[in-house]
C-alpha cells in the first residue's frame, strides 16, 4: 500500500475525519488505498502559528473529543501509520472561488476559504489538493519508519 508521511497535527486531523484534502507543492498521478504516517519528527514553525487560529483550535478539541472515543493512548501519535484511505484524485489548485466542500455542520457546500478545511492547507494556486475519501482511522496506530514523499508500507510486515 502507498503512504504518504504528514507531520503532525494534521496525520492525526486527516486519521480522525477533521481535515479530508492535503496540499501539497507537488501533484501525483496515483489514486487508489493510502496510509496516512504521522512523522516522527515535531512540528514545523507553521504548524505553531496555525494553532493560533481560532478555528484550527476548534479543530483539535474536535479531534481530541473524537481520539477519546477510539481509545488512543495519545493524540498526536509520531512514527506511526494512523489511518488509512483512499486518495481520490489530485488536482492542481487555480483560484480560492472555484474550491469548495461540504460542511457537514451546515449540510451545505461552502467556499474552502471560509471553511476549516481552508484553515488545515496550503490552498496557494499553483499547489495540489490531494483528496481524500474513506478515511479509517486505525484502532491503535503501528510503529513505522517514515520516508519523504509516497513509499511503499506493508501492512502483513508491519503486523507480524
Amino acid at each position: 500500500m502507498k503512504a504518504l508521511t504528514l507531520y503532525q497535527p494534521w496525520a492525526s486531523l486527516i486519521a480522525l475525519g477533521v481535515k479530508t484534502i492535503e496540499t501539497r507543492s507537488w501533484k501525483t498521478n496515483y489514486t487508489g488505498p493510502l496510509a496516512i504516517h504521522a512523522a516522527n519528527q515535531g512540528w514545523p514553525c507553521t504548524a505553531i502559528s496555525l494553532m493560533k487560529e481560532r478555528r484550527v483550535i476548534d479543530a483539535y478539541h474536535e479531534a481530541k473529543n473524537i481520539s477519546s472515543m477510539l481509545g488512543w493512548k495519545e493524540l498526536w501519535v509520531r512514527g506511526a501509520i494512523v489511518a488509512t484511505c483512499r486518495l481520490a484524485f489530485c488536482r492542481e489548485i487555480l483560484e480560492w472561488p472555484d474550491l469548495y466542500v461540504y460542511d457537514a455542520r451546515l449540510k451545505a457546500a461552502v467556499r474552502i476559504e471560509e471553511s476549516l478545511e481552508g484553515m488545515l492547507g496550503d490552498y496557494t494556486p499553483g499547489r495540489y489538493a490531494w483528496v481524500l475519501e474513506d478515511i479509517r482511522p486505525l484502532q491503535e496506530p503501528i510503529d513505522v519508519k517514515g520516508h519523504q514523499r509516497l513509499w511503499e508500507w506493508n501492512e502483513k510486515e508491519a503486523r507480524a
